[in-house]
């Protein structure tokens, strides 16, 4: 499942914000494969934009962006085995 980080566009960001409340952090990812829905409105979604999808995930979840960071990259280690 995915969805679309934008953070400033309305909608969208309720979408954003729905999914990161119900899915565990433990099963989230980031990924930037569409550079057309940037995190916000005429911003390209590239690796360098992640910080902010992973600090918009961090705000919802109530942690720390660090915090975030870790067990997303840790979620990115075991889903590849390393």
């Amino acid at each position: 499942m995915g969805s679309e980080m934008c953070i400033r566009d309305s909608n969208r960001s309720e979408s954003f914000k729905k999914l990161v409340r119900e899915v565990p952090l433990e099963q989230l990812l980031t990924e930037t494969d569409s550079p057309y829905q940037g995190p916000e409105k005429d911003m390209r979604n590239e690796p360098m934009t992640v910080p902010i999808g992973v600090a918009a995930i961090a705000a919802v979840k109530g942690i720390t962006q660090e915090e975030g960071m870790m067990t997303i990259r840790a979620n990115f280690r075991r889903l590849m085995n390393r």
